[in-house]
């Protein structure tokens, strides 16, 4: 996209380099390799858009994702429960850790809807058969996990195996199989990708040699689907996709439907990623996340996207300085769901550095998921090298230690969790409004400041949803230069106030991240005490803290100089002017958003002081919450105003 007002799209799925102005200044020179070219100019104007529109990136963005996800909807929506805290670890050594990420994140008090069981897990790479000799008992082990609130999502690559490398993991020599039992079936069936001799072609990857399913072949993804379908039976909510990038396809191999390999560099992996979320939509009804690591178009839209290997470090290569620019690329490159590996996936020599994990943790609280994953295994409670929270142990651990001291970057990423599963009905209302026009929810400032050129040229600042403007710290400093563009700005956590555009600096002790939102936003929030969003129909489990019926709307300070409107998740709009917010039910709201009775709103003031109010114009009181926050409850109906003096 250009500045100047148009968008270019190559539609291939090979590799091109592009030559911006670079050489001449006059030409903008693309090379690829294709037998046909089909080049998209985008001008912001398709589909009888307003002038106004025209050149503009949302348009220009809305208008490629329309083409890029043909016949369904821009993103391809998880389910709620999809956007809570997610925990994960590099690897499960035995049953005995997944019970502790089970039971000791429910007993910190950390919100937490899913668990990720990464590689190795099965009995061979890739037989979708729990592994008996890393899991004593699987299905009581998924139970408890279904029964205490959670989903299950599980890893896999489009490979499997015929000759396994001894696992590197600890505890793992002799307990995975060398080739697994379905790889001799595939092969016999010509469902692999083939060398020239058109037999299976073999190749390596991190976990050994193996074969790749061709995906071109409809018999082929058929019987891998069933393969799924075993993980599926067993338990599996969802699936991890890793791998699949192109890279590995050698260049002399053959595909069923006769592609040019360099064709199926990028096609590849949406291939891969299709295949499994056609599985999603029809074994699990919709009711299951996909989580992904390689991502063109034709899978932009699907489920998550997450960032790869990052290193656990401040680098601006390839640390957390990166990713937030890799975050924002990749939503303007029509990825809306995109997440990263909070702290980084690959250890460095201080793994586990606390200001890191720190300021990553705030960064994961304003993205789409906040997923912890690390190749040094770390969890919320190991995130401070030799301290461990002072919290009640798992049953099995009696012995106390009186050396062993609290852990601060627990409780920072404590307060953060439990702000990112409070954000839900924001984040939400922001992924369906990816579904619909392709705006992601991590959106760099040139999205929506186009002529501003300061905004333009940053890359470490970000609108998060519709009115919240996000600087994290990237170094190790407490403090950062912010720019905010032309409107009135709140501070998130202060109230203070100021008017763009200007720049300013930001203090930022280790717990605090700069965040601003615009005057007079209404922001949806859900109650500090949800635990999970797995509905207690689904787990079984009336004691946990759920969604539920109960909403909260934050109203943040004095009111705008216009009329602010916001759109829940469940279709509600809330309309302020002055001191007075409407709240109207959605004419025709989407059957899966309709609450089961009447909500029952928390309505919270932050940076003002009423002293009274009515609801519908019956008075009703206002107390101070448990942080002297002024508050009042009532449950609503199809119409509730509120007015408060």
């Amino acid at each position: 996209m250009s500045t100047t007002g148009y968008g270019l799209w190559l539609d291939t799925t090979g590799d091109a380099t592009f030559d911006l102005n670079a050489s001449d200044r006059n030409q903008l020179v693309i090379d690829l390799p294709s037998n046909r070219l089909r080049l998209l100019l985008f001008t912001g104007q398709e589909r009888d858009m307003p002038k106004e529109q025209a050149g503009r990136f949302p348009s220009i963005l809305s208008a490629f994702t329309a083409l890029a996800s043909p016949g369904r909807p821009r993103a391809t929506l998880p389910p709620y429960w999809a956007f809570a805290p997610w925990q994960s670890r590099d690897y499960h050594s035995s049953q005995r850790e997944v019970l502790e990420d089970i039971d000791r994140t429910r007993e910190l008090g950390l919100p937490a809807s899913v668990i990720v069981i990464d590689s190795p897990w099965e009995t061979a790479y890739n037989s979708y058969q729990f592994n008996p000799k890393q899991f004593d008992d699987a299905p009581a082990m998924v139970k408890h996990l279904h029964e205490s609130g959670y989903k299950l999502v599980l890893w896999h690559t489009p490979w499997i195996n015929n000759k396994s490398d001894p696992p590197s993991e600890p505890g793992f020599a002799d307990k995975i199989d060398e080739t697994s039992p379905n790889y001799a079936v595939a092969a016999d069936r010509g469902f692999f990708v083939k060398d020239q001799n058109n037999r299976p072609y073999v190749g390596r990857w991190w976990k050994g040699e193996g074969s790749l399913l061709d995906f071109t072949n409809p018999k082929a993804k058929q019987w891998w689907q069933d393969q799924l379908r075993l993980a599926i039976a067993a338990g599996a909510d969802g699936f991890k996709d890793d791998d699949a990038e192109g890279s590995f396809v050698a260049a002399d191999v053959k595909f069923f439907d006769g592609t040019d390999p360099r064709l199926m560099r990028n096609r590849y992996g949406s291939l891969f990623n299709n295949a499994v979320e056609e599985l999603i939509q029809q074994d699990l009804k919709g009711n299951g996340a996909l989580f992904c690591r390689s991502v063109t178009t034709g899978a932009n839209g699907l489920g998550f996207v997450w960032a790869g290997d990052n290193e656990a470090s401040f680098s601006p290569q390839n640390g957390l300085p990166s990713v937030v620019t890799a975050g924002l690329s990749a939503g303007l490159s029509g990825m809306p769901l995109w997440s990263a590996d909070l702290g980084g996936y690959l250890k460095q020599p201080d793994t586990p550095n606390p200001t890191l994990i720190a300021r990553w943790t705030e960064f994961a609280a304003f993205s789409p998921v906040m997923e912890i994953h690390s190749q040094a295994n770390l969890t919320p409670w190991t995130f401070d090298a030799g301290k461990v929270p002072g919290a009640p142990r798992l049953a099995s651990e009696t012995s106390e230690d009186p050396a062993q001291s609290p852990s601060p970057t627990l409780a920072i990423y404590h307060k953060f969790a439990i702000l990112h599963m409070s954000l839900f009905p924001y984040r939400y209302a922001a992924a369906q409004q990816a579904e619909s026009s392709g705006i992601p929810i991590l959106r760099a400032l040139v999205l929506d400041f186009q002529d501003d050129p300061h905004a333009r040229n940053l890359k470490d600042e970000y609108l998060f949803g519709p009115d919240l403007l996000v600087a994290p710290i990237l170094d190790e400093n407490t403090s950062r230069v912010v720019y905010l563009p032309t409107g009135d700005w709140l501070n998130l956590f202060t109230g203070e106030a100021f008017t763009g555009p200007r720049t300013l600096i930001a203090k930022a002790p280790l717990d605090t991240i700069p965040v601003f939102a615009r005057r007079g936003t209404i922001l949806p929030k859900i109650p500090e005490d949800v635990m999970t969003l797995v509905p207690a129909a689904e787990s079984g489990n009336p004691k946990l803290h759920t969604l539920a019926n109960r909403r909260v709307y934050e109203i943040l300070g004095p009111a705008a100089d216009h009329e602010t409107t916001t759109i829940d998740f469940e279709g509600r709009t809330l309309l302020r002017f002055g001191n007075t917010l409407k709240i109207t039910d959605a004419s025709n709201p989407f059957s899966a958003n309709k609450t089961e009775s009447k909500p029952h709103i928390i309505l919270r003031w932050r940076f003002l002081t009423p002293h009274t109010a009515t609801v519908n114009g019956t008075p009703t009181p206002i107390q101070p919450d448990k942080d002297g926050i002024p508050t009042l409850e009532f449950d609503h109906t199809a119409t509730s105003t509120i007015t408060w003096q």
